[in-house]
């Protein structure tokens, strides 16, 4: 008897691990994401907001995002044409060889890929991840 609660406990933690490191593993690309956005965003706000501020005499909230929106926009059309396909496989060529930064760049590489495939390829068309 005891053994038989024993192996159902074994079997319920391990699964509780098992679920619990998914669950890390699912959030990583998610929260990288999120602070590459937002370092982009404040970023980019940082750089417009004064050029806003100059023409329109007052600071306009959302800049930031509206430049970001069309540095996303801008670089999928790079991605997506021959021109910047070369310019994509140069790009990842050089990082590739670059020592430490090599080993975080194939790693999101490789995490985007994973998201690519399951989305149904509309990155591996464009030649990114």
């Amino acid at each position: 008897m005891e053994k038989t609660s024993q192996k159902a406990k074994n079997t319920w933690l391990i699964h509780l691990r098992n679920t619990f490191l998914a669950g890390i593993l699912a959030a990583i690309p998610l929260v990288a994401t999120y602070f590459v956005l937002r370092f982009l965003f404040v970023s980019l706000d940082g750089i417009f907001q004064p050029v806003v501020k100059f023409f329109v005499g007052r600071s306009l909230p959302g800049v930031g995002l509206v430049a970001l929106i069309i540095l996303v926009y801008l670089l999928g059309l790079i991605a997506t044409n021959v021109i910047g396909r070369t310019l994509i496989r140069w790009f990842d060529a050089g990082m590739s060889r670059t020592p430490i930064i090599k080993y975080i760049y194939s790693g999101s590489k490789t995490g985007c890929g994973l998201f690519a495939s399951a989305s149904g390829g509309s990155f591996q068309e464009s030649g990114n991840c």
